[in-house]
C-alpha cells in the first residue's frame, strides 16, 4: 500500500468470520477494470497515489534482452498516462519501490534489473522533474521506501548488502536495524511498520519490524505466527514468507504473505497468511482458496483489498469491515490471466489503483494498470 496520506479508518474485521479454522464464504462484489495497457516492453512493480488526478507507476524495461535495461516512471494527470523522463546515471537498473507525501514529494528506489548491472538509487520528484537523491555505487537493490515527508525518508535495501538508510532532508545515514526491512508502511514518523529478512538478507527467516521514532526492532509474540526455520533432518517446521504490510493506524496494522508448514519435514502445506494487529495482539485470518497473499491495501471503508499471484489463487478479493470475503471481477482482460504486483488506494477515497500483468505473471505478461472506482 503506497499513498501520499495514510487512512485513519480502523479496519475492525469480525474475528468470528475470519479466525483460522473457519472457512469464510466468497461472494461476488463490484468490478475492477483495465485502465491502461503498457505492453510487454515494461514490467511494472509499484504504484503510488497522491489523489485521483495524480498517480504514478514504476518499473523497468529490458528484460529478456528486448530493449535497454532502464527504470521507467509513468504519470497519471487525471486524464491520461504519459512517460516521465528519468535522470541519467541509473541505466541498468529498475525501480522496485516508491512512496510519496505530496504531489511535490514523490520518491522511487531501485537497483540492478533482471539482466542489468546498474546501481542502487533513490530518485526524487519535486513537482516538476526527477533528480537522483542518492546513488550507491554497487550492484544491489533498494527494495522499498517509507516516506514521512521531504525531511524524513527511509530507503530499505534487503538484498546484496545495501542495508537501511535514512534521509533527514540534508544528508543520508546508514542505520543498523538488526533485521533488514524490505517493504514498509507509515503511520507517522514515530510509527513505521515493515516486513523483511533476517540480518543476512534474502534466504534468512523473514520478520515484521517496527520503527518507534528511535530504533527499529523485530516484532514477535502476542499471537504472531513464528518462523521456526527449516531443520536439516525430517522434523516438523513452518516457514513464513512476508510479502506486504499496511499500517492504517497505531492500532490497525496488517501483514500478508504465506505460511509453509510441514508436519513431517517432507510434505509441505502452503497457506495464504493474513494477520492483524489491534494494538494489543495479533489475529491470524483465513484467506479462502489461496496459498499466498501478495499485496494488501485499505478499501477506505473499513475493509481490505487482497491480491494473490495468479498461480496461487484468486487474483483480487475483498474483505469487508464485517469480515465477509468476496471475489472481484476484472473487466477488459480479454480472458487472460490476471496478476497484481502492487495496490494503492487514493487518499480519502475508496478508489484503488493497481499494477500488474495480463496473460502471465512477472515479466511474461503484458503490463497494465488496474482501477477500482473513479
Amino acid at each position: 500500500m503506497r499513498t501520499a496520506r495514510r487512512a485513519t479508518t480502523a479496519l475492525a474485521i469480525g474475528a468470528a468470520a475470519a479466525l483460522i479454522g473457519t472457512t469464510p464464504a466468497i461472494a461476488a462484489t463490484a468490478t475492477w477494470h483495465v485502465a491502461k495497457t503498457f505492453g510487454a516492453h515494461q514490467f511494472l512493480t509499484s504504484v503510488v497515489t497522491v489523489n485521483s488526478k495524480d498517480a504514478w507507476t514504476f518499473g523497468g524495461t529490458g528484460f529478456q534482452s528486448q530493449t535497454a535495461v532502464r527504470p521507467v516512471a509513468n504519470h497519471w494527470n487525471g486524464k491520461s498516462w504519459h512517460d516521465s523522463p528519468l535522470p541519467k546515471g541509473v541505466s541498468g537498473s529498475w525501480i522496485f519501490g516508491a512512496g510519496a507525501s505530496s504531489a511535490s514529494d514523490v520518491w522511487a528506489v531501485g537497483g540492478q534489473g533482471e539482466i542489468g548491472q546498474g546501481p542502487a538509487f533513490a530518485l526524487h520528484w519535486n513537482g516538476s522533474k526527477w533528480a537522483i537523491a542518492k546513488r550507491w555505487n554497487t550492484s544491489s537493490w533498494a527494495t522499498g521506501i517509507a516516506v514521512v515527508g521531504p525531511g524524513d525518508v527511509w530507503v530499505l535495501g534487503s538484498a546484496f548488502g545495501l542495508g537501511t538508510w535514512h534521509f533527514n532532508g540534508h544528508s543520508w545515514t546508514s542505520v543498523k536495524t538488526g533485521s533488514l526491512p524490505a517493504k514498509a508502511s507509515v503511520v507517522s514518523g514515530k510509527n513505521i511498520w515493515a516486513v523483511g529478512f533476517g540480518p543476512l538478507g534474502i534466504g534468512n527467516p523473514m520478520y515484521i519490524s517496527r520503527y518507534n521514532g528511535k530504533a527499529w526492532a523485530t516484532v514477535s509474540g502476542n499471537g504472531l505466527p513464528s518462523d521456526t526455520g527449516q531443520p536439516n533432518t525430517g522434523k516438523p517446521y513452518q516457514l513464513i514468507g512476508w510479502d506486504d504490510v499496511a499500517a492504517i493506524s497505531a492500532n490497525d496494522v496488517w501483514a500478508s504473505g504465506s505460511l509453509n508448514k510441514s508436519s513431517d519435514g517432507t510434505q509441505i502445506a502452503h497457506t495464504g497468511l493474513l494477520v492483524h494487529w489491534n494494538g494489543k495482539s495479533w489475529t491470524s485470518l483465513t484467506v479462502p482458496q489461496s496459498s499466498n497473499v501478495a499485496h494488501i491495501t485499505s478499501d477506505g471503508n473499513g475493509g481490505l483489498w487482497v491480491s494473490s499471484p495468479a498461480q496461487y489463487g484468486v487474483a483480487i478479493r475483498h474483505l469487508s469491515k464485517s469480515g465477509h470475503w468476496a471475489t472481484a471481477t476484472v473487466l477488459g482482460t480479454g480472458g487472460k490471466t490476471v496478476s497484481f504486483n502492487d495496490l494503492a488506494r487514493v487518499p480519502g477515497a475508496t478508489s484503488i489503483f493497481g499494477v500488474g500483468s495480463l496473460g502471465g505473471s512477472g515479466i511474461n505478461g503484458t503490463s497494465v494498470v488496474f482501477r477500482y472506482g473513479t
